[in-house]
């Protein structure tokens, strides 16, 4: 089972990944929903995850400043940045992420082809 956490304020964002996720890979990844970078991190303390999905502009603690906390303590940590800010592309590619998804996400994200 793939163990994966999506970090969002917007719970759109989370009923479209839940949705993708579970058409795709049905039965085969638990998701862990969490609203806020700050959240992200005390879960982090109690889990490993092995796919992130982190948005770069939250209430809280944002996105960006969560992936930094994360690869300064994990440098190998890897994971996708969810984003509908065209702005923040560059810099959201200074915490190495997997994968930089624009915002809607596309419903072909998933698939084999």
């Amino acid at each position: 089972m793939i163990q994966a956490a999506l970090c969002d304020d917007e719970e759109q964002v989370h009923r479209e990944i839940t949705g993708l996720l579970h058409a795709h890979y049905p039965g085969q990844v638990s998701l862990a929903h969490i609203h806020d970078g700050g959240a992200l991190l005390r879960q982090l303390r109690l889990q490993l995850f092995d796919l992130l999905f982190l948005d770069i502009r939250m209430h809280g603690l944002v996105g960006l400043d969560t992936a930094r906390r994360i690869t300064d303590h994990d440098a190998s940590a890897l994971g996708n940045i969810i984003n509908q800010f065209r702005e923040y592309l560059l810099a959201g590619f200074d915490v190495k992420p997997f994968l930089f998804l624009l915002k809607p996400i596309a419903a072909g994200l998933f698939s084999d082809g």
